[in-house]
């Protein structure tokens, strides 16, 4: 028999008894449900929430599911496209969610489709005969699809997805489209998908009395600490359950950062602990912090090429997102102060070469760029003082 030292704590699986907050968003769904069942027409039958992993997307669709399920005239189906996403042939998923929807119609009508063997079943034949039982199920109800991980599925599968099945149900007056996921959006074409669609960020917790909220029913044991898990977590749900999983925040720092980066390849999971200093970031700062970060000087200079296929594949683990407002990406909000904390407490002299990498990076900058001067000085200053907060002589090594 053998034994893991510390394991990684579970992830909760939904529990209506332990859900906390997202009164809004509920009512947001509810009220345009209720609407289309008393006969009202609703131009924005598409809502999309979008947020960073550990904002608690699945959740919220799951309550949404009990919710609705309440109400008189309508049905809610969820669905998972995350089960999809190590398929390697996008019809057959398809197929496989087209089948889903059947039994489900077919549950909600009191008789399953019965197809011929000797037909041959596609995507198309399949919702073909779909479309009939959906008609029916309509005349009755409201049909409400609760679709989650639709932008951290590969658009192959997305692509047939709309084709065979999301259109044909968008354009329906009496079908609501919700949609959670995060990462780059999909270029729809049908304009139900891509115009009339009302987005909806969800944010972490901006009171600490909701991470207590949540504690109380989820880690009863951590409440005393709800203030320091608050602080350390931004009040990101999935955040917020992985420190309280251990009695001090030191001791629930590894398994947070790695229940938070699941997924994660190695490699990139070090890129991202590379830049997980800065606040914002472009190409030139990578080589720059992977140099820093791996005591490589040769990365400082390697060739756009490889500095972009690098940023692409940071794309690709969805971890990371352009920030308008200031020009640059920057790692998820709700992973980056955690891995930066991580990242000081178990490689301390990794995080101070880090700083101070980029404290040079942005000094240079604002002698060599005056008319941006006052922007890298103010970063220059930011990582000054995170040096000089953790006791680091700022003039060691600069």
């Amino acid at each position: 028999m053998s034994t893991t030292l510390n394991p990684s704590p579970a992830i909760l699986e939904y529990d209506p008894a332990l859900f906390v907050n997202r009164e809004s968003e509920i009512q947001l769904v509810t009220e345009k449900a209720q609407a289309l069942s008393l006969g009202t027409s609703v131009r924005e039958r598409t809502i999309v929430f979008w947020g960073y992993k550990g904002t608690g997307r699945t959740w919220l669709l799951r309550q949404l599911e009990e919710e609705l399920s309440r109400l008189p005239g309508v049905q809610a189906l969820y669905l998972d496209l995350g089960t999809w996403s190590g398929h390697s042939q996008a019809g057959q998923a398809v197929q496989e969610i087209a089948t889903c929807l059947a039994q489900w119609v077919g549950e909600q009508l009191r008789s399953l489709p019965a197809p011929s063997g000797e037909e041959q079943v596609t995507p198309a034949t399949l919702c073909q005969r779909l479309q009939a039982d959906v008609q029916q199920l309509l005349s009755q109800h409201v049909a409400v699809l609760l679709l989650d991980h639709v932008y951290e599925s590969d658009w192959s599968l997305l692509e047939l997805l709309e084709e065979h099945i999301l259109a044909s149900a968008a354009v329906k007056p009496r079908v609501l489209t919700v949609m959670a996921g995060r990462g780059q959006a999909y270029p729809w074409k049908t304009p139900e998908l891509r115009l009339y669609v009302q987005d909806h960020h969800l944010k972490p917790f901006d009171d600490q009395n909701l991470t207590q909220a949540q504690l109380e029913k989820q880690k009863a044991e951590a409440v005393p600490r709800a203030t320091e898990i608050h602080e350390m977590s931004g009040g990101y749900p999935l955040g917020n359950y992985l420190l309280a999983a251990r009695p001090t925040i030191s001791e629930a720092m590894r398994q947070t950062v790695d229940g938070l980066l699941e997924g994660v390849p190695d490699e990139e999971r070090s890129w991202l602990e590379a830049l997980c200093v800065l606040r914002t970031f472009d190409e030139d700062h990578i080589p720059r912090l992977l140099a820093a970060y791996f005591e490589d000087e040769f990365i400082a200079k390697w060739p756009y090429r490889e500095v972009r296929q690098t940023r692409d594949r940071l794309l690709l683990t969805r971890m990371i997102r352009w920030k308008e407002e200031a020009g640059g990406w920057e790692v998820d909000e709700a992973i980056r102060p955690v891995l930066e904390k991580y990242l000081q407490q178990a490689k301390p002299e990794v995080w101070w070469r880090l700083h101070c990498a980029a404290y040079r990076l942005y000094k240079d900058w604002a002698r060599q760029y005056p008319e941006e001067r006052s922007r890298w000085q103010e970063e220059a200053k930011y990582h000054a003082g995170c040096l000089r907060d953790s006791g680091f002589d700022l003039e060691q090594g600069l």
